[in-house]
């Protein structure tokens, strides 16, 4: 009888999920991985942002806005030299050993009532989230052919979804145990556990590529200066690259400041900690279930308005946020504002962004793709986090006083709409490939 549940088990997997039996393995395993990576991030986040926001004070998130930004440029550097130096699977399970023991030491020192500890575990939590998630797809790509990538990273994508809706019901089940702290225990477990679970992932897939180890010879002081050096050729000889760097800039300089308007409307409204934790589960919980919905119907929002038309819905949608928050700045807009923005983003932008790739040649792409995802998004967000620190300190010459979160809308609208210039500059540049 157990045999024959096996074989219907196998058979289900093979025909629903295109897996082969010798795949289901390394795929569980994975999908698992990234599971409890995803709701230990969502777990972390939910914390670190009620924490910060009612322990320390929301005046202080441009600051530390500004700083997460240059730490990402610090982290990602000091990664990419371990990453040439070691195993894949090598340097996320030290990352993952490191977020358990340094979140453990945040757990322990709450007692001691540090209020400067809040600030630490806010940029603990968004250099974590970013770093573990990237690193997780470096390790699937090295141990997953790319025949196997194209069917089994979606499902893959799904079990992360599963995963943060998870930690978004978990972080309501504390609340209600009135135990908040203890989040950071959950988040212990998780990354915990998917350490353990990174070694058996290689063992068990059938198609192992990963690199034994790296080469120590090679530079890796000047990885950011590198990228550029490469780059700087094409961009000089294409106009149609010259676009799409500023269609890469120009985006990236916006979060910053929906971030800041965000969390300040949440903290205006929610005054303590209970109430605010609930809130970010759900809104999260929220915005999670959209996008796997909306995902099912990308490929049709493509194929009816194609890719270009495709890409002007999440900047279209950006100007109707900085105009409603021009009429009115309050928990409802900015609950539509941070939800629609995730939403686009996950489900329509970023596979998007992703195909118009393609219109590069190989050669090209190989070259860019590093130097855009990498020094050009995080100069971005570099420029964009400063600017809000300097308006808010009222150092600007057109903000001689602080400026209230929602006079930081005609900004984001100004910003907008030269995304929107340059979305239209390469949907006459590469016409024919969209």
């Amino acid at each position: 009888m157990s045999e024959y549940y096996q074989k219907s088990i196998f058979t289900l997997l093979h025909d629903w999920l295109d897996l082969r039996s010798e795949e289901v393995k390394g795929f569980a395993l994975a999908t698992f991985t990234l599971f409890l990576i995803t709701a230990s991030n969502l777990l972390f986040n939910n914390f670190a942002e009620t924490a910060f926001l009612k322990r320390f004070g929301v005046d202080s998130l441009p600051t530390v806005i500004l700083i997460n930004t240059i730490s990402a440029i610090v982290v990602m550097s000091l990664v990419g030299r371990l990453l040439q130096r070691f195993p894949g699977q090598t340097v996320l399970r030290w990352v993952l050993i490191f977020c358990t023991l340094s979140v453990a030491l945040a757990r322990l020192a709450i007692p001691l009532e540090m209020k400067f500890l809040y600030p630490v575990v806010y940029v603990m939590k968004t250099q974590y989230e970013i770093l573990l998630i990237f690193l997780f797809w470096n390790l699937v790509n090295q141990i997953f052919s790319t025949r196997q990538s194209k069917r089994l990273f979606p499902l893959m994508v799904s079990g992360g979804i599963l995963g943060g809706l998870c930690g978004s019901f978990f972080t309501l089940w504390f609340v209600r145990l009135d135990v908040l702290d203890n989040i950071l225990l959950a988040y212990i477990t998780g990354t915990l556990t998917a350490a353990f679970l990174v070694g058996r992932l290689v063992s068990a897939t059938s198609t192992q590529t990963v690199k034994e180890s790296g080469d120590p010879k090679l530079k890796t002081r000047r990885l950011l200066f590198a990228g550029l050096h490469k780059a700087l050729p094409i961009i000089k000889s294409s106009a149609l690259v010259r676009w799409l760097v500023l269609l890469t800039l120009i985006p990236n300089m916006i979060p910053p400041l929906l971030t800041y308007q965000v969390s300040f409307a949440v903290d205006m409204t929610y005054t303590n900690e209970s109430s605010m934790l609930s809130f970010f589960s759900l809104y999260r919980a929220v915005q999670l279930l959209l996008a796997l919905i909306l995902s099912l119907f990308a490929g049709r929002i493509y194929n009816r308005f194609g890719l270009s038309g495709g890409l002007l819905i999440h900047p279209f949608n950006h100007l109707l946020i900085f105009f409603a928050f021009m009429l009115q700045f309050d928990i409802f807009t900015v609950v539509y504002a941070g939800i629609s923005v995730g939403v686009l983003r996950q489900a329509i932008q970023t596979p998007g962004r992703q195909a118009l790739n393609g219109v590069l040649p190989d050669k090209q792409r190989i070259i860019l793709l590093p130097f855009l995802k990498g020094v050009v998004v995080r100069f971005g967000a570099l420029i964009g986090a400063t600017f809000v620190v300097v308006c808010q300190a009222g150092y600007f010459a057109i903000c001689q006083f602080p400026l209230h979160p929602q006079n930081l809308a005609p900004i984001g609208f100004i910003f907008t709409f030269l995304w929107i210039m340059v979305a239209l500059q390469i949907k006459k540049r590469a016409l024919f490939y969209l």
